[in-house]
């Protein structure tokens, strides 16, 4: 509905009232009026850096240096192993921002690899006795060869040859 109301109002005194209505609307339904002005108030501000326009002219926004608005997002991955990975995302946060203030460190705690990945379980299949394969045999007497799929294993499939 905000961004129904930011795309329609052609003023901010319509855009205003339309807020008005969406808030007495939300109040009806239950919803907490602080909640409310939060919601209105992250969606503006989506909106308007989403589509580039300046930060200044919204509306209850603080003052902010372009320096602060455009950062540079870098994702790190890290196994997550519990609490000590939460940690190390915090710690690593601190730190970019230490080293430089333009970048923002986002890190992603992933699972870590499981077993099979280092540990192959199954052992290879030799090539005699795998199935489902496609083989061409050629002729002895002339250059033609002859291609078909069986579902036989290959020692089956060449031993009636």
């Amino acid at each position: 509905m905000v961004y129904r109301a930011v795309t329609i109002c052609s003023s901010y005194e319509l855009m205003h009232k339309e807020f008005d209505f969406i808030e007495k609307i939300s109040v009806k339904n239950g919803y907490p009026i602080n909640f409310i002005k939060c919601q209105i108030r992250n969606t503006l501000n989506r909106h308007f850096e989403q589509n580039g326009n300046k930060t200044e002219d919204i509306p209850g926004r603080k003052h902010e240096s372009k320096d602060t608005m455009k950062k540079e997002q870098i994702f790190v991955d890290l196994s997550f192993v519990g609490k000590p990975t939460e940690l190390l995302g915090k710690k690593i946060i601190k730190l970019a921002i230490e080293i430089r203030l333009q970048i923002h460190i986002q890190p992603i705690p992933r699972p870590p690899p499981a077993i099979n990945k280092c540990f192959p379980t199954k052992d290879s299949i030799p090539k005699e006795l795998q199935s489902n394969i496609i083989n061409q045999v050629g002729c002895k007497n002339c250059p033609a060869s002859y291609m078909d799929k069986t579902i036989r294993q290959a020692i089956r499939r060449f031993s009636n040859l």
